[in-house]
């Protein structure tokens, strides 16, 4: 039975959990929180499942020393960021390939998002193209690309890029991992061999770590260290296909992590972890191998932004490719959309109640990309200060709310009656200045 005072107790907790905040409303650049379980599926207390995975790693390794290497190991990472997520609920994590060139300025030459949902065992594996332009916080353009560079009220580097993600798709990011390919190559003994689903043959002469051209025919393959890199990047293969190699890459090895010889990996060069400039913990990092050794090949899905929906830009200008956003949606929509938000099919209408233009709008989009049917949009009779919800009936509608609360990170106020002013929405949503 729904308990409307549960969920205000969650509420509560999503504010606790903001203290990290950087920023507010839809489009912000931040170390995202985990959402709130949706379902209690873990049989386990919740801060012991990653240290029983090291002892069951301790176990069955070879008993020669081995066992007591792989737990100092993994007590001596130094990945000590704050362990927000519990390991049951949906988080989506962007991985960012940077490229380091001359005089220390950094490109952002992959972006790749992991739409992982422990409650359905479902994996998203979701490719941007970088060169995608969208508005910084103060109004000027940038692309994905060029952003890690850009300063912008006092935001810089990787914080700037999630901004320009979650404005780009409409979709929020909880977790980060980044990676030059100096630390790439430095986790080498961790990666191993990488399987590769390349759809046309091509010759990528720009690859500089070889002193031959990449040649590589279509179907699939498998590359070292020295190769991968040059495969994902390589835009000989014409854009949609190497987006289309990035999301194969990282489904096949996701698919294949829970092997013998990717499980001795992980035992054996956690240390290397280090390398990574990420805001997972430790604790986590093992809950994402323990989601991930689980899955099936059927329950992952892959999607990419296609450049039918982007309108070409002068890219070496700086001016990138415009999305269309409708499109740019339906492509999101095929990853991220939460089936047990879809099966309540509750009618929104978004209202905007301050005087920021587009609000409703703006934030209509990442309801419509998590799976609620936004009815319609527009302005408030009046003003108002804090963010509302009207919803008569909650109790069909607990998955909904709950997206709804956090997308507002919990600053929402829930009111059990019908909207007194005229309205179609079975839920009316009336966005007040705390959400701006």
């Amino acid at each position: 039975m729904f308990n409307i005072q549960s969920l205000k107790a969650k509420i509560n907790r999503y504010q606790a959990k903001r203290k990290l905040k950087k920023g507010k409303g839809p489009f912000r650049s931040k170390r995202r929180v985990a959402q709130t379980s949706k379902k209690n599926i873990n049989l386990l207390p919740k801060l012991k499942k990653p240290l029983i995975v090291l002892l069951i790693l301790a176990i069955f390794l070879p008993t020669t020393g081995l066992s007591g290497f792989v737990l100092k190991q993994y007590f001596s990472l130094n990945i000590d960021n704050e362990t927000t997520w519990d390991g049951e609920s949906k988080q989506n994590i962007l991985i960012l390939g940077l490229d380091k060139k001359e005089y220390g300025y950094i490109f952002v030459d992959m972006l790749t998002i992991l739409m992982i949902d422990p409650v359905n065992d479902d994996l998203g594996i979701f490719s941007i193209d970088p060169d995608i332009a969208f508005k910084m916080s103060d109004g000027s353009e940038a692309t994905l690309r060029r952003a890690y560079n850009i300063t912008i009220e006092g935001k810089t580097g990787t914080d700037n890029v999630i901004y320009g993600v979650e404005q780009i798709i409409a979709t929020e990011i909880d977790k980060y991992v980044a990676l030059d390919q100096a630390g790439f190559h430095a986790m080498n003994g961790f990666f191993g061999k990488f399987e590769a689903d390349v759809p046309v043959e091509f010759i990528e002469t720009d690859y500089k770590e070889l002193e031959e051209p990449l040649e590589v025919d279509d179907g699939s393959h498998k590359f070292g260290t020295d190769k991968i890199l040059g495969v994902m990047a390589a835009d000989e293969m014409g854009i949609d296909n190497k987006l289309s190699v990035q999301t194969s890459v990282l489904r096949n090895y996701s698919n294949n992590i829970g092997s013998a010889e990717n499980f001795l990996r992980l035992a054996m060069n956690l240390a290397k972890l280090k390398e990574l400039d990420t805001n997972f913990s430790k604790r986590e990092m093992i809950r994402l191998y323990y989601f991930l050794n689980k899955l099936n090949s059927s329950d992952i899905r892959l999607g990419f932004t296609r450049q039918s929906s982007l309108l070409a830009g002068d890219v070496p200008s700086g001016q990138g490719k415009t999305p269309l956003y409708e499109n740019i949606d339906k492509d999101v929509q095929s990853i991220f959309l939460d089936t047990s938000i879809t099966k309540e099919r509750a009618q929104l209408e978004v209202l905007n109640a301050t005087d920021t233009a587009n609000l409703a709008t703006r934030y209509s989009r990442f309801f419509s990309n998590s799976g609620i049917r936004v009815v319609r949009t527009g302005n408030a009779l009046r003003q108002t200060s804090e963010t509302t919800l009207y919803v008569q009936n909650p109790s069909k509608y607990p998955y909904t709310i709950e997206q709804i609360s956090t997308v507002f990170d919990g600053n929402l106020k829930i009111i059990e009656q019908e909207y007194k002013y005229k309205h179609i929405g079975e839920l009316v949503l009336v966005i007040g200045q705390n959400g701006v």
